[in-house]
């Protein structure tokens, strides 16, 4: 992944020396699009990469004006079904959140937070949501992995939302393999993701999200 505007991993000594076709994987793109967009061009070049792998479509529109048009190639999310799978949980609640952003507020995520204020207000819902455990990821935190799947399989529906940027991240699909019923704002790559509303997940938007909430529960079938 690229986390900075030289796309280069410190261990990756002397790339441009490597005269195979090579690409590297870009997730965050808003770390160095926001601020220094020629700078990833310029390394790109210099390094000698054949093309970009990226997370997000953003990434392919930002840069279609430059050299690297028609060379950045999108990969949307996925998912293991050894990890996010229909585990048969009970259903325990009636709504799930857990994201980066609700508990705490993000700059990215704003309307994260706000939906999740509206969830607490409701205490005739049952509410599954926690703070995110951060990025020190380890055995021993109880909702990751197989665990977090397992947690969105416990509940008839599940949030997420793509933040300023609209991104499509991995919960749009391990929200549906986890069996729920996906509530999320459209994705900027919904159609990557063959994404359908009224079919395969419901649009929300934070205006009209308590609103559907209520719809869904009141038609279980």
């Amino acid at each position: 992944g690229i986390r900075s505007t030289n796309p280069v991993i410190t261990q990756f000594q002397d790339i441009e020396n490597v005269t195979i076709p090579k690409t590297f994987y870009v997730g965050d793109y808003w770390e160095f699009t926001e601020k220094n967009r020629q700078g990833f061009v310029n390394d790109v070049e210099r390094l000698g990469f054949t093309f970009v792998t990226s997370y997000f479509p953003q990434l392919s529109d930002i840069y279609s004006y430059t050299s690297l048009a028609g060379r950045v190639i999108t990969i949307p999310a996925s998912f293991d079904p050894e990890i996010y799978n229909d585990w048969k949980m009970h259903k325990l609640y009636d709504v799930g959140f857990l994201a980066a952003g609700t508990a705490e507020y993000s700059r990215h995520y704003p309307e994260r937070h706000r939906i999740h204020n509206k969830l607490l207000k409701r205490k005739d819902l049952s509410y599954l949501w926690a703070r995110h455990p951060g990025w020190d990821w380890g055995e021993n935190l109880p909702l990751v992995g197989k665990n977090f799947s397992k947690a969105i399989n416990s509940c008839h529906m599940f949030i997420t939302t793509g933040g300023k940027y609209r991104n499509a991240n991995a919960k749009y699909v391990e929200i549906l393999a986890s069996k729920s019923l996906l509530l999320a704002t459209e994705p900027v790559g919904s159609d990557l993701l063959r994404l359908v509303d009224g079919d395969n997940y419901v649009k929300i938007t934070e205006s009209d999200v308590m609103d559907k909430i209520d719809y869904y529960l009141d038609r279980p079938e």
